[in-house]
């Protein structure tokens, strides 16, 4: 199960939720592919990691 604490930092975010919690982040605005094969934490919040770089990619404060 996927949950977001907050939307996306960016509007064209495509987000895919794999086996295995595999999760690919693309974000063409920023040019950015992000791939998560980490264990399936049922506290992760699939919002928190693209979010932060986002906005560091924006020169925004990521906290």
């Amino acid at each position: 199960m996927s949950w977001h604490s907050e939307p996306f930092a960016a509007d064209d975010v495509v987000f895919l939720d794999g086996l295995g919690k595999r999760q690919l982040y693309i974000v063409p605005s920023q040019e950015l592919v992000i791939l998560r094969t980490g264990p399936n934490d049922f506290g992760w919040d699939d919002s928190r990691l693209p979010d932060i770089l986002i906005r560091a990619l924006q020169g925004k404060d990521a906290a």
